[in-house]
């Protein structure tokens, strides 16, 4: 054999360096598993020689290092495949394996097979990159991973005419230079299809050489690549300013310190078509003889595919923490839910259950009063009537209460679902914001009233009256606030304000877009900071609801959020614990110069004129109501399948006006020839009717008849589908002129009357910002303009029931007497709470406040006898003002 060529004996030198340079473990083995060469990290991981490791296979390994037998098969299961199919494996995640030092090892490995000359299959290459540091941060990853390959199969080029089976067996050829050439040619084909991208480059980041997949990427040959720098590639493919200089900066850290730098996540860039790529590379210095860094080589394996699953993983980890909260939240709910809901049951059916035990005991004593023949029986059946009718009333106020809290909690919930639903939108529609302020201060009055609290309003000077915007939303928010305000308010004030943002021009003109400022304030226990943010979420409580200091669901402010965000508005809140809270709204809305719910004007009753004065707003003008005469008696048709809902609205409706006449149709068959043949003052319509066209339909109808009456008739729809835009729409625009939702009440009949029955005027200017009157120090004895309303417009009617009350009260007052005197605390409670029945049918101020002042001293218990002497005189002098004021009106 000759001398071998020094440029060529140069080359292989070159590419043992690179090949025992290159990170990670590279080997190559036989078809019979047995290696057939490595690199120095596989030297360097095994801590066996290489010559040892020569010519053996796993099961050697396995006895050195310890290794169990199932590593070994699952090695040789991989190994046959690739060998079989003649297809590589990439980036696969073996089994871990002990190293020399007993560390337990993870390696993700890439194979392909080994072909001699021929094209037959005579062996295979191996990659192995240690991912144990990466492995602490993935394991929920891997975890998921573990019983699937991470990485589709991709083509590599076939290994380049290897023409001999085992380094160590090489046939010698006729020269040197021909063994030289076999050798040069057999690196170089092992590194141009070893796995992954393979490249290498001089101390100035100028490419030396590449694998097939390096080449492949940049849409060049491996030949092309020679001599290329980093800018180079950048112009070639489109990277990112600045990638390239920050490649060129990985380099010479390397070549600096002579250490490698292994598996680092690089930005991602991008390959000829555009796919945008993400590598983990490792960076190793190639050394001279002696021992000089000469170059780096670079080994990155592709991992977009991982980068997706880590950031599904991670996806699934903030969805996981959510569901978790989700769940928590839940949680709170339903135990506060349990609460709220099985307290008021439970106190429901122990009413139910007393009114039966009292019904029952009376059907036993009826029978021995009746039997008994004396002139004490008709006293004894007074007795018993007057503790039934007690009874009665008692347990039906805390039915009511108990009925009334589990539909407003159904009420939030249902509204919390629809929200969820995402069917959230509302048109726009042109509205009277002092008209809808009044509204909401009318509303809550009751309740401030009940809580000795003072509700007031506010609108800055100059405010147009007129605006476009979601009025439903906004009239939702603000009764929301109103009613959280005073939830949490004990004593002191709520106060709504309205102010005009960037107030930079002195008129205003339709289609000008503004932005209000709505501020609703109260004095009431205040947010801790921390709640700032959570009290907008689903079901935030202050406080648990076995606690018993607020009731609710939790979801008021959640559907406020909901609302600002539909009206393209903000909130924010200011609070300080035990001084108050503020709620400040900024709302976007457009000037108009009308309303869409201008109220229609109807054929009104005959009426006389009773001025009320409803200290409600700083309004200038203020609204008077016209009551019906006592000759004239309203009609109301009520449209309902269901008997007892039927029978409950007419309750309610003949409860507040004795002399209205209430028909009832159960489908729209009946509803129709009903309209035909009377004139009603109004109609309640329900939606959902069990037989024949539902109430929309009805309506349409109803207004399609050949009568004037029938065309203008107040149309109301009461219905559980109330908070639905969608239906809401329908319904107006089949000729409704408002929508509620069940069931029918006091408090939603005298509004509602007012706005379609009775007829408004202009009145005297009110101030600015009114005070409400003390409850507890009425001025008035009588007031006369509500209880000639209680009347129906009828004088005749209020002269009779004052002067029936006033000898009622004379009875009274006698029996009151000798109660006191003698102490008898059971008979004066019975007394009372029956003369207050008869009271509150008229508007009596002060003999009201007088009469429950006593009833709650007498009730108290232990009772304060100094208090009650007090209480007992007051009332005394109270009926003796009411008998000067009748005997006055000469009744």
């Amino acid at each position: 054999m000759g001398k071998l060529n020094t440029s060529k004996a140069s080359l292989i030198l070159e590419l043992e360096h690179i090949m025992a340079s290159i990170p990670g473990c590279i080997y190559w083995k036989n078809k019979k598993g047995q290696y057939l060469g490595c690199n120095d990290a596989t030297v360097d991981l095994l801590g066996i020689p290489k010559e040892d490791i020569i010519g053996h296979d796993d099961f050697f390994l396995a006895e050195k290092l310890g290794w169990s037998e199932s590593v070994v098969n699952a090695i040789q299961k991989i190994d046959e495949k690739v060998i079989n199919t003649g297809t590589p494996i990439l980036d696969i995640e073996e089994a871990p394996f002990s190293d020399r030092y007993g560390n337990i090892i993870q390696q993700i490995t890439s194979k392909a097979p080994l072909r001699d000359t021929k094209g037959n299959i005579i062996g295979l290459i191996g990659n192995s990159i240690n991912i144990c540091q990466r492995k602490k941060t993935e394991d929920e990853l891997f975890q998921a991973m573990k019983n699937s390959e991470i990485a589709n199969e991709r083509k590599l080029s076939n290994l380049a005419n290897l023409h001999k089976e085992l380094v160590g067996h090489i046939i010698i050829h006729n020269s040197v230079e021909e063994y030289a050439e076999s050798i040069r040619y057999y690196l170089e084909s092992i590194i141009a299809c070893m796995p992954g991208n393979v490249y290498w480059m001089d101390t100035n980041s100028v490419y030396l050489g590449c694998n097939d997949n390096v080449a492949k990427m940049l849409g060049i040959s491996r030949k092309e690549i020679v001599g290329k720098n980093y800018e180079d590639m950048a112009a070639l493919v489109n990277w990112s300013q600045g990638q390239g200089e920050a490649f060129r900066e990985a380099d010479k850290e390397v070549i600096a310190t002579g250490k490698p730098k292994l598996n680092i996540e690089e930005p991602p860039i991008q390959d000829t078509q555009g796919n945008v790529i993400y590598f983990l590379t490792s960076r190793v210095p190639i050394k001279n003889k002696f021992n000089e860094v000469i170059g780096v080589v670079g080994v990155s394996i592709d991992i977009t595919e991982r980068k997706k699953m880590e950031e599904e993983l991670r996806q699934a980890g903030i969805a996981k923490k959510a569901a978790e909260i989700a769940s928590k939240t839940k949680s709170e709910f339903i135990a506060n839910m349990s609460h709220d809901i099985r307290v008021p049951i439970t106190g429901i059916l122990g009413l139910i259950q007393e009114l039966i035990n009292f019904a029952d005991d009376t059907s036993v004593i009826l029978p021995q009063i009746s039997s008994i023949k004396s002139t004490e029986t008709i006293e004894k059946y007074q007795f018993l009537l007057n503790q039934l009718i007690e009874k009665v009333q008692e347990d039906g106020q805390l039915l009511i209460g108990a009925t009334d809290e589990l539909l407003q909690l159904l009420n939030e919930i249902l509204e919390t679902m629809r929200l969820d639903s995402g069917k959230i939108h509302e048109e726009d529609e042109a509205f009277n914001l002092q008209e809808l302020l009044e509204h909401n201060i009318e509303l809550n009055l009751p309740v401030a009233h009940h809580k000795k609290l003072k509700l007031t309003c506010e609108i800055e000077d100059g405010i147009p009256t007129y605006f476009r915007g979601i009025r439903h939303y906004l009239d939702r928010t603000l009764l929301n606030l109103l009613s959280n305000a005073l939830k949490f308010t004990k004593e002191g004030f709520i106060r709504l304000k309205v102010e005009m943002l960037g107030k930079n021009r002195s008129a205003y003109y339709p289609g000008d877009k503004v932005k209000l400022k709505i501020i609703v304030e109260d004095s009431g226990v205040g947010i801790p900071k921390d709640k700032f943010d959570t009290i907008f979420e689903h079901f935030s409580r202050l406080t648990p609801a076995y606690q018993g200091i607020y009731k609710g669901a939790g979801l008021g402010l959640y559907t406020v959020k909901r609302y600002i965000e539909a009206m393209k508005a903000t909130i924010k809140v200011k609070s300080q614990v035990g001084k108050g809270t503020s709620f400040i709204i900024t709302l976007p809305v457009i000037v108009s110069d009308h309303s869409d719910r201008e109220k229609m004007r109807y054929r009104p009753p005959k009426m006389q004129k009773t001025h009320i004065i409803q200290n409600i707003s700083p309004s200038k003008t203020q609204k008077v109501k016209e009551s019906i005469n006592s000759d004239t008696a309203m009609k109301i048709l009520i449209v309902e399948d269901n008997k007892l809902a039927a029978r409950a609205a007419t309750s309610v409706i003949n409860s507040l006006y004795r002399h209205c006449t209430c028909d009832t149709a159960a489908d729209g068959r009946e509803a129709i020839e009903r309209v035909k043949k009377n004139r009603y003052d109004l109609i309640f319509m329900d939606i959902g009717l069990a037989e024949g066209e539902d109430g929309i339909e009805v309506t349409k109808q109803i207004r399609a008849l050949d009568n004037h009456y029938a065309k203008q008739v107040p149309i109301v729809a009461l219905t559980g589908h109330a908070n639905t835009p969608e239906m809401r729409k329908e319904m107006l625009a089949a000729g409704m002129l408002d929508v509620f939702a069940k069931p029918l009440t006091a408090a939603l009949l005298e509004p509602l009357m007012q706005q379609h029955i009775f007829k408004y005027e202009e009145e005297e200017s009110l101030s600015t910002e009114p005070a409400l009157s003390d409850p507890q120090k009425p001025t008035q004895l009588i007031d006369r303009a509500k209880s000639l309303e209680q009347c129906s417009g009828d004088e005749a009617l209020l002269c009779e029931l004052l002067s029936e009350l006033s000898l009622d009260l004379k009875m009274f007052k006698e029996k009151m007497d000798e109660y006191y005197i003698n102490h008898d605390v059971i008979a004066l409670r019975k007394e009372l709470h029956r003369v207050r029945g008869g009271v509150v049918y008229l508007t009596l101020p002060q003999l009201d406040n007088a009469l429950s002042l006593f009833h709650e001293a007498v009730k108290a218990e232990p009772q304060n006898p100094e208090q009650l002497r007090q209480l007992y005189t007051q009332l005394q002098q109270v009926l003796e003002a009411f008998w000067e004021y009748v005997e006055r009106m000469g009744l």
